[in-house]
C-alpha cells in the first residue's frame, strides 16, 4: 500500500517523536548498566472500576429467575464478600476471574526476563521492536553475581562498549541494517513492554514467577505487578502467591540440594 505525502509526513513525525528515524540512530550510544533488578518499573495503565462487582455477577450467573436481574445491587455487602472471596480462591466457576482484565507497562526488564514472561499463555504482550527500531540507547541488566565481581564487571563493561560500537556501525550502513544488527543483541539488554491479562491467568503466572528460584528480574517483574494490584485491590492481591504458599511446602526443588 502506497502512502500519501501527508501520511508519510505524519509517519515521520511520529517516528521522530518515538526517536526511531534512521538519521537519529547514531545520536545516543550510551549504556546504563543496572545492578541486579534496580531501576525496574511497572505501571498499571488500565483496570476495571469495580472488579469485585464483575466477579460477583459472573459467579452468580447460574442463579436467578426468568427476569434475570443484576444481582449486585440487591445483595448485602457481607454476602457479596463471601461470593467474591470464594471465586478468587477457586471455589467457584472461574468465569468471574476470567472476566476482569488488567494492563501494565513493564519498563527496563532484561530481554531474557521478557522472554520468560512472554511464555505465559492467555495474555497479550506488545514490546519494543528490534527489527525497525534502534536500541542503541538500551541499557544492560547485570546479574548481582557479576556486579559484585570487580574483574568480571570491568570485562562486561568493555564488552558492552564494543558491542554498541559494532551495532552503531551496522545501523549506519542503511537499509535492512536493523535486522542485521539485532542478531548481536545480548539477552541482558533492557527491554520494555506492555502486558494485558485476566485475573485467572495472572494467578497462574504469579504461582510460578513469584517463586524465588526464578531469574531475579523475572521474580522482580511479578513482585512489581503484584504491588500495583495490591495498591488498588488488596483482596485480589492476597490470592496472588507463589505455588509453594498454596502447597504449604517447597515444591520448587526435588531434593537437588538447592533449597
Amino acid at each position: 500500500m502506497n502512502l500519501t505525502p501527508e501520511e508519510i509526513e505524519a509517519k515521520n513525525e511520529l517516528r521522530k517523536q518515538m526517536k526511531t528515524l534512521p538519521e537519529m540512530n547514531d545520536k545516543d550510544d550510551s549504556t546504563i548498566i543496572y545492578e541486579g533488578v534496580r531501576g525496574m518499573e511497572v505501571q498499571l495503565v488500565d483496570a476495571p472500576h469495580n472488579p469485585y462487582k464483575v466477579i460477583y455477577e459472573f459467579a452468580t450467573a447460574t442463579w436467578g429467575s426468568e427476569e434475570y436481574p443484576e444481582n449486585w445491587p440487591s445483595t448485602k455487602p457481607e454476602h457479596r464478600f463471601i461470593v467474591v472471596r470464594n471465586a478468587i480462591k477457586g471455589k467457584a466457576l472461574p468465569l468471574g476471574t476470567e472476566a476482569i482484565k488488567f494492563s501494565f507497562i513493564i519498563r527496563k526488564a532484561s530481554r531474557s526476563g521478557f522472554d520468560q514472561h512472554a511464555r505465559q499463555r492467555m495474555a497479550t504482550f506488545a514490546s519494543q521492536g528490534v527489527r525497525d527500531n534502534s536500541r542503541l540507547a538500551a541499557g544492560f541488566r547485570c546479574p548481582d553475581e557479576i556486579w559484585q565481581d570487580e574483574e568480571l564487571l570491568k570485562e562486561v563493561t568493555e564488552y558492552l562498549k564494543e558491542y554498541k560500537r559494532i551495532y552503531k556501525k551496522i545501523l549506519q550502513r542503511g537499509i535492512g541494517s536493523f535486522q542485521t544488527a539485532r542478531a548481536l543483541m545480548p539477552m541482558g539488554m533492557t527491554h520494555s513492554y506492555k502486558y494485558s491479562v485476566d485475573y485467572g491467568a495472572m494467578k497462574s503466572y504469579m504461582a510460578q514467577r513469584l517463586s524465588a528460584v526464578e531469574q531475579a528480574d523475572t521474580v522482580a517483574t511479578a513482585i512489581l505487578i503484584w504491588d500495583q494490584i495490591n495498591k488498588k485491590f488488596p483482596l485480589l492481591a492476597n490470592e496472588l502467591r507463589p505455588r509453594c504458599d498454596f502447597a504449604g511446602k517447597c515444591i520448587c526443588h526435588q531434593g537437588d540440594g538447592s533449597e
